[in-house]
């Protein structure tokens, strides 16, 4: 065995469900029942990757797991983990998800800045006659300006603030919904993301009004109102 006081001095701990294939011994007229994992806890951190060595020597060297392994299928190898190791795989796959959502969202900024500014200069134009009552009665182009600033930013904060409950709601869905996830994960997010979402869509609003309030304050009002 592999407890304390067998051949290695530390704790091994068997999961009995684990305890589910049966195999022919090597050589033998016999079968036996096999674990293919085993959950192994070093009596001291310090001695975890002494006990990773030691385990895996074993298995690859006097084991009939090896027996059973060379017979069975040569091609396959013996795999042992620690915690943190799986730990840095998490995080591993962690990263490059987020390495893709974040670039699927700048992917969605840029496109949601050129339609704000496409959708902005359209209204531009129908209402060319609007804007040049508003200079007759003397709004000048700085009013003009803000106007359509304001237009555009408030378009770009209600679609972050639109995109924040969706994305929550999907989330949810996904996390808890037994069609997508095997098992119930919970949901977690930081509030402070919120707030910083709708700033960001506020600014992608400015920046995408910006050429559309240009083009609108440089409206000649003799032209405007002349304008079908």
């Amino acid at each position: 065995g592999l407890g304390g006081g067998g051949i290695f001095d530390y704790n091994l701990f068997v999961d009995m469900s684990y305890h589910s294939q049966v195999r022919q011994v090597p050589g033998e007229e016999m079968e036996k029942t096999v674990y293919y994992m085993l959950n192994m806890v070093a009596k001291e951190v310090g001695d975890v990757k002494k006990a990773q060595d030691a385990v895996l020597d074993y298995l690859r060297t006097n084991s009939d797991a090896k027996k059973f392994l060379e017979r069975d299928a040569p091609e396959l190898e013996f795999i042992l983990l620690s915690e943190e190791e799986i730990v840095k795989l998490i995080q591993t796959q962690v990263g490059q998800f987020e390495a893709f959502i974040t670039s699927i969202g700048f992917i969605s900024l840029l496109v949601g800045t050129v339609g704000i500014a496409n959708m902005m200069l359209v209204s531009v134009r129908e209402r060319t006659r609007e804007i040049g009552i508003l200079k007759a009665f003397g709004a000048s182009k700085r009013d003009i300006l803000q106007v359509f600033l304001f237009e555009a930013s408030l378009m770009g904060a209600i679609g972050s603030l639109i995109g924040v409950i969706v994305g929550i709601g999907l989330g949810y869905l996904f996390t808890s919904h037994s069609f997508f996830a095997t098992t119930r994960m919970p949901l977690t997010y930081k509030l402070e993301w919120i707030p910083i979402s709708v700033i960001i869509g506020l600014l992608v609003g400015i920046i995408s009004g910006l050429y559309p309030a240009w083009r609108a304050s440089k409206v000649n009002p003799i032209e405007a109102l002349r304008y079908e």
